[in-house]
């Protein structure tokens, strides 16, 4: 069993490198989370990391129904799936396919101010332009 355990380290080792597995990391974890959400779990796994109830909102009263997911949170799932940093303004057009609501009215502005506020991802420089990054990990090369 120590052989075999010993293996898939040297494998995860290797392959850690290659950009198409980490890929496929992200998009199985992807996939996991989004049937968390359809199938109304309560909790949802976030690489290592779980997001609890507080981030997974109930349907609610009010002009604009809320999304099942925070929108800090779906962010760094669309960034985490897409591999790359991710403009605000795309991000909003991405939050949607992650569980998160977005309000039409100074969207843009609104998930800035939100994602500067929650410290998952950060803002960097990215093929000129600013773009959403994960927080502790260096940009992917351009």
């Amino acid at each position: 069993m120590e052989g075999v355990k010993s293996r898939i380290q040297e494998l995860e080792a290797e392959l850690a490198t290659d950009a198409r597995w980490r890929e496929l990391r992200i998009l199985r974890n992807t996939e996991e989370q989004l049937a968390a959400l359809v199938n109304g779990s309560k909790t949802v796994r976030i690489g290592v990391s779980t997001v609890e109830d507080r981030h997974v909102r109930p349907h609610r009263k009010g002009k604009q129904p809320k999304g099942k997911v925070a929108q800090h949170v779906a962010a760094r799932l669309a960034v985490e799936a897409a591999g790359y940093p991710l403009k605000t303004s795309e991000l909003v057009r991405e939050l949607p396919k992650f569980g998160a609501a977005v309000s039409s009215e100074n969207a843009e502005r609104n998930l800035t101010s939100i994602l500067s506020k929650r410290g998952e991802l950060f803002s960097t420089r990215w093929r000129g332009e600013y773009a959403w990054w994960l927080q502790g990990e260096g940009p992917p090369p351009e």
